[in-house]
C-alpha cells in the first residue's frame, strides 16, 4: 500500500487548534480545485468519537463545496461505520474516485503536502512539500497561492 500511497496526491490541513479556520480552508480549496477540473474527495479527521452527518457539520460543508466523497474518521471508526481504519487506509479508498485527497486535523503523518494554520483567522498558512521542512508562509486568504502550491507539488495541472 505504501507504494500506492506515493501516487495519491495528499493535502493535510492542520493547525494550532480549534477555530483557527481549518474547516474554512478545507472548503475553499475543494471549490478551487473543483473548479479548476480536479476530482476531490475530503477527509475529517479527529480524536472524538464519530457523530452523525449533520447540515451544517463539517463533512456537509466539504460535500456542499464539491467533494465528490467525504470521510470522518475518528477513533470509532469511518463515516461508512466500518470500524477503525489507519489514514491510509481511508485516503486509498477515497481515491479511486479523487485527483487530490484534502484532509483536515491531520498533522501526525507524512503523506503529500501539509498546510498548517497559525493564529487566529484570518490566519497565516505555513505551507510544506517533500522534505518536511515548511517553505513559506501565505495568509489563508491567499487561495490562489495555496492552491498553485499544492499544484505544484502534487498535480499535473488540467488543460483548461
Amino acid at each position: 500500500m505504501a507504494e500506492q500511497l506515493d501516487r495519491i496526491p495528499v493535502v493535510r490541513v492542520s493547525g494550532t487548534g480549534r477555530n483557527v479556520g481549518k474547516t474554512t480552508l478545507v472548503t475553499h480549496l475543494i471549490s478551487w480545485l473543483s473548479a479548476r477540473g480536479y476530482r476531490v474527495s475530503a477527509v475529517k479527521r479527529t480524536h472524538h468519537s464519530v457523530p452523525l452527518d449533520r447540515a451544517g457539520s463539517d463533512t456537509d460543508q466539504m460535500a456542499e463545496a464539491g467533494a465528490n466523497r467525504v470521510a470522518f474518521v475518528g477513533p470509532d471508526g469511518v463515516v461508512e461505520r466500518s470500524g477503525p481504519a489507519p489514514l491510509e487506509e481511508v485516503v486509498a479508498r477515497l481515491s479511486a474516485d479523487a485527483d487530490v485527497v484534502v484532509v483536515e486535523g491531520n498533522r501526525d503523518e507524512s503523506l503529500g503536502v501539509q498546510l498548517h494554520l497559525m493564529g487566529a483567522p484570518p490566519a497565516q498558512v505555513a505551507m510544506r512539500a517533500g522534505d518536511g521542512k515548511f517553505e513559506r508562509s501565505v495568509s489563508a486568504d491567499d487561495l490562489a497561492e495555496i492552491g498553485e502550491f499544492i499544484e505544484q507539488a502534487l498535480l499535473v495541472p488540467l488543460p483548461t
